[in-house]
């Protein structure tokens, strides 16, 4: 196991227990350096699994079902399309369309004045944000941030946000391995990768449950979106 990898997995699931996303952009946008996509992703869908049961555990009486019902439905529907574009496109392209989607979502991000939630979206661009979504979680396992979008404007509250987010990510990743499985993405070589890394997945995330409660994240969210931009830039510049 390369201790960068396990140090950037230890970065990503502390950043994805403090905020409830965030885990597998960061581990795609710096892993992609390592490692091929088409061995990391399902890697990294393996761990995210148990990440996220640990946070539903803690924040489970914050979800809110009724917005998780929607996350579900329309990200569900995309989910099989970019699952399908992954199996069958080129890694190098792959890389380059990740690379430019995350350094753009990340300016993005850095750029909005307020962490506050904003006014709720009208329901064709929330659905079609959200089937979009899905679609990009199929391709790279990280339809996070359109995702985080739309429940942020959803939801004021960072467990209620924290919790209903994990259950989405949990039977997203769920039925995700299951197309990497029947597909021959993920084998045994996949599990003999991902029981290392662990031990990172752990200790990332209880100080990230920490930090959480005990935190003020505003700038903290800051400086991963930064760590974004440039990963986002490195990744397409390297493919």
């Amino acid at each position: 196991m390369p201790w960068e990898l396990a140090a950037i997995l230890f970065a990503a699931f502390l950043v994805e227990a403090s905020l409830g996303f965030g885990a597998t952009l960061i581990a795609v946008a710096l892993g992609a350096l390592l490692l091929p996509l088409e061995v990391l992703l399902p890697v990294l869908v393996c761990l995210n699994l148990p990440l996220s049961l640990f946070v539903l555990v803690r924040d489970r009486r914050h979800v809110d079902r009724r917005l998780l019902g929607k996350l579900l439905l329309w990200m569900g529907l995309g989910l099989p399309l970019g699952l399908a574009v992954f199996l069958l496109s080129a890694p190098s392209l792959l890389k380059v369309f990740l690379g430019v989607g995350i350094a753009t979502g990340a300016a993005a991000e850095l750029l909005r004045r307020s962490d506050t939630p904003q006014a709720p979206l009208g329901n064709a661009v929330k659905n079609s944000l959200l089937l979009l979504g899905g679609v990009v979680h199929g391709l790279y396992a990280i339809g996070g941030p359109l995702a985080v979008y739309v429940a942020g404007r959803q939801l004021g509250e960072k467990a209620a946000f924290r919790g209903t987010l994990s259950v989405l990510w949990l039977l997203l990743n769920v039925a995700l391995l299951a197309g990497y499985v029947l597909s021959g993405a993920a084998t045994l070589t996949t599990l003999e990768l991902a029981l290392p890394l662990l031990l990172p997945l752990v200790a990332g995330a209880l100080l990230g449950d920490w930090l959480h409660r005990r935190a003020t994240l505003a700038v903290f969210r800051r400086l991963v979106f930064a760590l974004l931009l440039g990963a986002g830039v490195a990744l397409a510049a390297g493919a």
